[in-house]
């Protein structure tokens, strides 16, 4: 029993294993197993030379006819062992270069997946940060606690914005980040000064403040980041 599952273990491609896990022969039968499946011809191709001995074989005419009808079925199997043995093991050769190829290129994957994940990460700590700053800034000023005046405080917040987009800019973030779209917009609103706020320029910042930290801080948290795409 232990040896009909060891032949057929041997013989049969492995199923379920990813290509980081497979050994060099289980790598050749599988793609000789995809060879004679995906590519029917040309695997008869490779078995053409060995059923044409069989034929000549079967040509002789001095043998009695019901063996040559057997032996030519058993050179037909044997043809069709021997053949797929033959690509396994033309693959399986093939193997260590290429399994040592993919790895490598799993590892370079891998490696810039790491830090673009700790590069987004970054991005969400600093749109965390700037939200939790800044409303506690707005809350200062609604208590009426800011001594500053509206110019001051117009300079200073302009002033952390610019900041806020060098640091996303420097950990990954391109300009048609979502999170860079919203202060722009922000920006354009507070200069446009089309709101119910009139003269009063404090609270117009102050609105500015508010509405733009928490439209950062959604689109940071609403960007997922791309997961890395595993080798079947």
């Amino acid at each position: 029993m232990r040896f009909g599952r060891a032949i057929r273990g041997f013989v049969i491609p492995a199923r379920g294993l990813s290509l980081l896990e497979e050994t060099a022969w289980q790598r050749g039968k599988r793609e000789a197993s995809e060879l004679a499946n995906g590519r029917a011809i040309l695997f008869m191709i490779v078995c053409a030379p060995i059923f044409a001995l069989g034929g000549l074989f079967f040509a002789l005419t001095g043998f009695w006819w019901p063996l040559r009808v057997f032996l030519a079925a058993l050179i037909g199997l044997a043809v069709a062992v021997v053949a797929a043995f033959a690509v396994s093991g033309y693959y399986a050769l093939r193997a260590p270069y290429r399994q040592r190829k993919e790895a490598r290129e799993y590892a370079r994957a891998l490696e810039t997946h790491v830090r673009e994940y700790a590069e987004w990460a970054r991005r969400r700590e600093i749109a965390d940060d700037f939200r939790r700053e800044t409303l506690e800034h707005v809350r200062v000023i609604g208590d009426g606690q800011e001594r500053r005046s509206a110019s001051e405080l117009d300079h200073d917040w302009r002033a952390t914005v610019a900041n806020v987009i060098a640091q996303l800019l420097a950990h990954g973030a391109s300009d048609n980040t979502q999170a860079l779209i919203e202060i722009d917009a922000q920006l354009r609103v507070l200069d446009a000064k089309e709101d119910g706020y009139g003269d009063d320029e404090i609270a117009r910042i102050r609105n500015s403040m508010a509405t733009t930290s928490w439209n950062v801080w959604s689109a940071m948290r609403g960007a997922r980041h791309q997961r890395l795409r595993l080798l079947p």
